[in-house]
């Protein structure tokens, strides 16, 4: 039997697209502290957060101020400016499986500037291919997929 879910409705306040969670009932206690969740068009973050006399919140969340780094003299052949890519070897892979087409945008959006390499699967058959021909480090799988 399949966990019952509550629908949280969001419209984004900056791209103006409504989009709905469902929450496992369940769930819900464990957000009084509050989830972050990503507007699924334009990544937008908001936090969806219990209220004490039940239901949620979604509060849109102030994006934090850049930190400036320092400028460093360019390597030997680099031109001024230029970030060098990180080497292959040294970027975790994240395979996320989720039959959910909205879910997966969100997990998208929310790893999107992250320095993860993030591969999306919509269903068990095409995450067993990635894996076959991939250099996973995480995977992350849909419970009820």
């Amino acid at each position: 039997m399949a966990a019952e879910k509550e629908p949280i409705e969001i419209t984004c306040s900056k791209c103006k697209a409504r989009f709905r969670l469902w929450i496992p009932a369940d769930n819900l206690s464990e957000w009084e502290d509050g989830a972050p969740v990503s507007c699924v068009r334009c990544g937008a973050p908001y936090l969806v957060r219990k209220m004490d006399g039940g239901g949620v919140t979604v509060e849109e969340v102030a994006p934090l101020e850049a930190v400036p780094t320092p400028p460093t003299a360019p390597a030997a052949g680099e031109e001024p400016g230029e970030v060098p890519a990180p080497e292959a070897s040294t970027v975790e892979t994240v395979l996320v499986v989720e039959d959910d087409g909205l879910s997966r945008k969100m997990v998208e959006n929310t790893l999107k500037d992250t320095d993860l390499r993030v591969i999306l699967a919509k269903n068990g058959e095409e995450g067993m291919r990635v894996l076959r021909t991939e250099g996973v480090t995480l995977l992350v799988v849909d419970l009820h997929l």
